[in-house]
């Protein structure tokens, strides 16, 4: 019964830290995806002439939807948002 035990503590701990991990690579990513969008707004806001209008709306569509991606990911994993941005805050 010892080494049932053992096995089932140690995958238990395996999946705990796997999903410690993911957590951690999604939070990432949602914060690039924000400062890349902040970014891309930026550009569009400052862009001048149709073609440089033309590609910072791409830019920035492009931008948020992969914010949105990474919020909806974040979501389905059980990060919120105040963990996000409280972090974000902290580190500023």
């Amino acid at each position: 019964m010892g080494w049932l035990s053992r096995t089932w503590s140690s995958w238990f701990k395996s999946e705990t830290i796997k999903d410690e991990q993911e957590k951690r690579a999604v939070y990432s990513e949602v914060l690039r995806s924000r400062a890349r969008w902040e970014e891309a707004m930026m550009y569009f806001e400052e862009a001048s002439g149709t073609d440089e209008v033309d590609y910072a709306i791409h830019m920035l569509e492009a931008a948020e939807i992969k914010y949105q991606m990474y919020l909806k990911q974040a979501k389905k994993i059980g990060l919120d948002r105040s963990q996000i941005y409280d972090a974000r805050e902290s580190a500023v």
